[in-house]
């Protein structure tokens, strides 16, 4: 019994190895379409470095109390509730409008 269930083994193994063999067909070579990493660069399809070109605008109309000299008041909403309380909602409200249209501009994203 022993030795009937090595030979099995043996064929199930063989039988494995032959699936795992490559394969005999001619493949045609895929040229690669995508960006890798070479190290600490990264490598165009043609071989050339890659460079990535962009702009980073996350939370670019989200005021923070640095922006202003606040210590404390970190948040829009303080931000926003401290200026109503030194100079009135309409005033303020004059205030975020052209700091809205300025802030950033076409030209800057140009």
């Amino acid at each position: 019994m022993k030795q009937q269930i090595t030979y099995f083994l043996l064929l199930a193994l063989f039988l494995v190895f032959q699936g795992c063999q490559p394969a005999t067909t001619k493949e045609t070579a895929v040229t690669p379409t995508f960006i890798k990493v070479d190290g600490p660069n990264l490598t165009a399809p043609n071989g050339e470095k890659f460079f990535i070109r962009g702009i980073n605008l996350g939370n670019w109309m989200n005021p923070e109390g640095y922006m202003f000299g606040f210590g404390r008041t970190s948040s829009a909403r303080l931000i926003n509730q401290a200026f109503c309380e030194m100079v009135g909602p309409d005033v303020t409200n004059q205030f975020w409008k052209p700091f809205k249209d300025n802030y950033i501009t076409r030209e800057d994203i140009r």
